[in-house]
């Protein structure tokens, strides 16, 4: 139904997954719809990401799955090594992110992620992805320029905390906080002290960022 369609473009994310065997030429690929790009904030050693679009980086960068992780293969037969890689194959009117703020310690507990991560007004994906990071035409990949319209922030621990949104008036082109009954304006340096701090504890910290296309 053109409703359906309607609502997919305006926040449907699709990606193309890919699987190659590393010992001979079987391959697989799969398209995945999402509704929110849940990009890391750790690399894949554990290093802190630096800026949102090295997190963009490390989602679409190709990994290694081998020991534990090997796939099975129809052409060996057996487990075998695999690279995965994502390619983007589409992206929404309106694109949420999701910062993967957590991480999972030994002792099976949940530990919160508060370091500097700063993200941008505008954000190009063309200028971020490499070509064998899309699968998409020109057409389509014309469109990927975005402009930031809101932060969701969270203030807390892993385990208890409090929400409160930052939203960009798409008329008047300023910013507002809305904490829970009480909305202010506030400016951009109000917007980016969500980046996060090493010492920041229960400082407002950036989980959510809603980007809209840039009109033509």
């Amino acid at each position: 139904p053109l409703q359906v369609e309607e609502l997919n473009d305006l926040y449907t994310i699709c990606v193309q997954e890919h699987l190659a065997c590393q010992k001979c030429s079987f391959e697989t690929k799969r398209n995945s719809n999402m509704l929110t790009l849940p990009l890391p904030v750790l690399d894949s050693n554990s290093h802190m990401l630096k800026t949102l679009e090295d997190c963009l980086q490390c989602f679409f960068h190709p990994e290694e799955l081998t020991d534990h992780n090997m796939c099975f293969c129809e052409q060996c037969g057996r487990k075998t090594p695999f690279l995965q890689s994502m390619k983007l194959v589409h992206l929404p009117q309106t694109l949420t992110i999701h910062l993967k703020r957590f991480c999972f310690e030994k002792s099976a507990s949940i530990r919160k992620l508060s370091h500097y991560l700063p993200f941008p007004q505008g954000l190009d994906f063309n200028a971020v992805l490499t070509e064998n990071q899309c699968q998409a035409d020109d057409d389509e990949k014309a469109a990927w320029q975005y402009e930031l319209f809101a932060v969701v922030a969270h203030s807390g621990s892993n385990s208890c905390g409090h929400y409160c949104a930052y939203i960009r008036s798409l008329t008047e082109c300023k910013w507002y906080c809305f904490n829970d009954s009480e909305v202010c304006q506030v400016s951009w340096d109000d917007v980016k002290c969500t980046y996060g701090h090493f010492n920041l504890h229960w400082g407002n910290t950036a989980y959510l960022l809603i980007y809209m296309k840039k009109n033509p």
